[in-house]
């Protein structure tokens, strides 16, 4: 993402090297280089909410007792929502940039013209200032209206996963199958859904398909590539459709007894939000236990 940075010398003392006499508090300001400028915002039926801040950090240099505060907003170009000082705010301690309330009265009352996904870009002058002095730097950031990822549409996404298993084909829609040393364990995904306990989801081995003195992989991804992995899942044809091409961030396997839960955190693309009900499967994760009958679960 592009971005340019303006420094005002406005009410600047001391200067550079002057000799011998290096003035080493010599007042200077930059940007943070991993500054995160997205602002995403969810826009709903009566009203509109921050679902991601923008993060906007400065360098200081030369002064330690400094405020930061916003001077003015100028809208990008392609742009037709015009915002101006009060409708952002800004926060020093957390380096938080979002829209304030009427901020988001303006993006509610504009959401029907906006594009999902789309970047509208807003450059906004801060101004860095000590007792005796300031710098200004522009700051490039950008407004998106999020496109909502639902519980719906993960739960269909999760109805339609498979499993591939080589040699042998691959396994029905909605069927997720573990082997066991040649033997594959059948669980029904075609009922899935996410509830709002832990775990989201439970499914028993169907018909008894494993057997007695088997050992079911939970981890090994050649036992359930195509099926539930991070791989599997993210082979699912909906998968690209709602989260692009971002990684799944993270997966385990606990195993107690003849249960075995999954825990898969969704790292959502720029420009998503989650709908509030499914917000965890990208910080807990999302849950999926599924238990034995006969045989038993190895890592």
């Amino acid at each position: 993402m592009l971005f340019s940075v303006s420094c005002s010398n406005e009410g600047t003392t001391g200067g550079g090297d002057t000799g011998d006499n290096y003035n080493y508090n010599y007042f200077s300001v930059s940007e943070d280089w991993n500054n995160s400028k997205d602002i995403t915002v969810i826009s709903q039926t009566s009203s509109s909410s921050v679902y991601s801040a923008g993060t906007v950090g400065f360098s200081v240099y030369g002064a330690t007792d400094y405020t930061i505060s916003i001077e003015s907003v100028t809208m990008g170009s392609g742009g037709s929502l015009t915002l101006d000082v009060s409708d952002f705010i800004y926060s020093q301690s957390t380096k938080d940039l979002r829209l304030s309330s009427s901020g988001l009265t303006k993006f509610q009352n504009a959401s029907s013209g906006l594009t999902e996904k789309q970047k509208y870009q807003y450059t906004i002058t801060f101004k860095i200032a000590t007792s005796s002095e300031s710098k200004n730097v522009d700051v490039n950031v950008n407004l998106i209206k999020a496109k909502v990822i639902t519980k719906a549409e993960v739960e269909a996404m999760m109805k339609k996963i498979t499993t591939d298993k080589g040699l042998m084909g691959s396994s029905s829609a909605g069927v997720v199958s573990i082997n066991g040393g040649g033997n594959y364990a059948n669980f029904d995904f075609s009922s899935f859904t996410i509830g709002s306990g832990t775990p989201n989801f439970r499914s028993t081995v169907v018909s008894s398909t494993d057997i007695a003195g088997k050992s079911y992989s939970a981890a090994n991804s050649s036992a359930t590539i195509g099926g539930l992995s991070t791989s599997g899942i993210q082979k699912i044809a909906d998968y690209r459709t709602l989260f692009g091409y971002s990684s799944i961030d993270w997966s385990i396997q606990v195993i107690s007894g003849k249960k075995c839960t999954f825990y898969f955190i969704f790292k959502v693309p720029s420009g998503c939000a989650l709908e509030s009900s499914i917000q965890h499967i990208a910080t807990t994760g999302l849950t999926i236990e599924l238990t034995l009958v006969n045989g038993s679960w190895t890592k």
